[in-house]
């Protein structure tokens, strides 16, 4: 028996992101849009540099659609309640 699309899809994800990635979507959701920008804010919490955080802006555009953006930032929102 197989699995209807959306499910392996759902399952897959998570997987289309490395780690560094990851940290950057958990940086993105935990830092407040105020401040000097959110590139800055985001290098500044992870302690990395400004062009870090550009690239992987960049490499998780590629990756992901929208929808599979906004299932990664839920499930990553239910690991921190």
């Amino acid at each position: 028996m197989t699995m209807p699309r959306r499910v392996k899809d759902r399952k897959t994800t998570i997987e289309k992101l490395s780690p560094s990635m990851l940290r950057y979507l958990r940086a993105v959701i935990d830092t407040p849009l105020e401040g000097r920008g959110l590139d800055t804010e985001i290098a500044r919490s992870v302690n990395c540099t400004r062009s870090w955080t550009y690239v992987m802006k960049k490499k998780v555009e590629e990756r992901l659609t929208r929808e599979e953006l906004i299932e990664v930032c839920s499930i990553i929102m239910k690991e921190t309640a």
